[in-house]
């Protein structure tokens, strides 16, 4: 505005010197009206301005207070969700005491398991060596028996030579063939007795396994003097039944296992000719490839005659859960 004046001035200036008094009068009215309706046209467009600031004004001060409004609502959001995180961050230190306590409780149990499986392993070793005590007793009174038997046969013995003199005694006080013919009768029927008796076997010392080969890792390797006596064996026309190799008076041999005769601690293998009885079995460290240390006793026997060895070897038939795992790992 005031630059618009300088410049009407300047130019009034410079026409006073082209025209007269009157004439630049009359100018300088027309021009001060011309600045009226300039300055009036001004005024009405800066009040339209000043109308349109004050309305955009009260627009954005209604967009201010919407703007003021929503984040007080987001202040307030964030109050309760801060609230609600103070809550679950206290519920998730619950947790966490609750968990290491439970994780507490869980390691104070899974000690006190251990002992106990500790303890009862004590147990089964201590019940296994009353086992192998009763197994003596058992033995002792088995040899006990024999002697009994021994002794009962010596008895029924004497008794035949009793009943012989008995005999005797009659034919010399009977002279009738009926007399004679009955005692003779007697005298078959008590030798009969005593055959009968003494047909048990015999035991032979020089019944015993002789050593075999093998080419891979068995199950079962079972060993006397060191030397290699039974292997587990396979038999193509009888694929699911477990066998056994061995060596017996130079014959090399299969014999079945009898699965309804054995324990843990007793094995029962058989053919045509023979009675192999592992038994007295005891378990010791573990030998690799799922496989465990054994030691016990072998009883073999024919029709007529039986001989017992001490053995030792390896099986992994019914070695240890710890045994087989090492062995899978």
């Amino acid at each position: 505005m005031k630059t618009i004046l300088f410049v009407i001035l300047i130019l009034q200036s410079n026409l006073t010197f082209s025209q007269s008094k009157k004439a630049q009068i009359e100018q300088f009215k027309v021009s001060v009206d011309s600045l009226k309706n300039v300055l009036e046209n001004e005024r009405n467009v800066n009040l339209k301005k000043v109308q349109e600031l004050n309305a955009a004004n009260v627009n954005f001060e209604n967009q201010i207070s919407l703007l003021k409004t929503e984040v007080k609502d987001a202040t307030n959001n964030l109050n309760q969700k801060q609230l609600e995180n103070d809550q679950l961050k206290n519920n998730l230190n619950l947790n966490l005491a609750e968990i290491i306590g439970l994780k507490s409780t869980l390691e104070n149990e899974r000690n006190s398991n251990l002992k106990k499986v500790q303890g009862l392993n004590v147990a089964v070793v201590n019940f296994e060596n009353q086992i192998s005590l009763l197994k003596s007793e058992i033995k002792d009174a088995v040899n006990n028996l024999n002697q009994k038997q021994l002794e009962n046969n010596q008895l029924k013995a004497d008794l035949n030579l009793n009943l012989a003199e008995i005999t005797t005694l009659k034919i010399q006080s009977l002279n009738t063939r009926d007399s004679l013919n009955i005692i003779s009768n007697e005298l078959k029927k008590n030798k009969t007795t005593t055959q009968s008796i003494n047909s048990n076997i015999s035991e032979n010392k020089k019944l015993i396994p002789q050593e075999i080969e093998y080419n891979d890792k068995p199950e079962m390797e079972y060993m006397m003097n060191d030397k290699v006596i039974a292997l587990d064996a396979f038999k193509e026309t009888d694929p699911n039944a477990n066998y056994i190799r061995m060596k017996i008076n130079n014959k090399i041999m299969l014999l079945k296992w009898q699965k309804t005769n054995f324990t843990k601690f007793k094995r029962v293998f058989s053919n045509s000719e023979y009675i192999v009885t592992f038994f007295d079995i005891l378990y010791g460290e573990c030998t690799g490839e799922g496989t465990q240390a054994v030691t016990g006793k072998l009883r073999i026997e024919t029709k007529t005659e039986f001989n017992i060895v001490n053995f030792k070897g390896s099986d992994a038939y019914f070695s240890s859960k710890k045994c087989q795992e090492i062995g899978n790992g």
